[in-house]
């Protein structure tokens, strides 16, 4: 189901388009902005999952997270 709702910054043109919000498209979108590249993030799911889908995140995600700068808020709000 799509779901369009009117939004005056979505009528300019955007040279990317992101697939999905899960864990590779919220990546790619945050590395694009942090570059200054516009991008239009869409995603099927109307709101977020109540739970997380994922039981575990690796290394190298933690990595990329590191170089995002979003390390210690992923840390804080992981479960024990």
């Amino acid at each position: 189901r799509c779901v369009q709702k009117q939004n005056p910054r979505m009528s300019r043109k955007r040279p990317v388009l992101i697939v999905g919000g899960g864990p590779v498209g919220l990546y790619a979108s945050a590395l694009l902005s942090r570059f200054g590249v516009p991008s239009l993030l869409v995603e099927r799911a109307e709101r977020p999952h109540l739970h997380p889908r994922a039981h575990l995140i690796n290394t190298r995600t933690m990595e990329l997270f590191r170089e995002l700068g979003v390390e210690s808020k992923v840390c804080a709000l992981a479960p024990p």
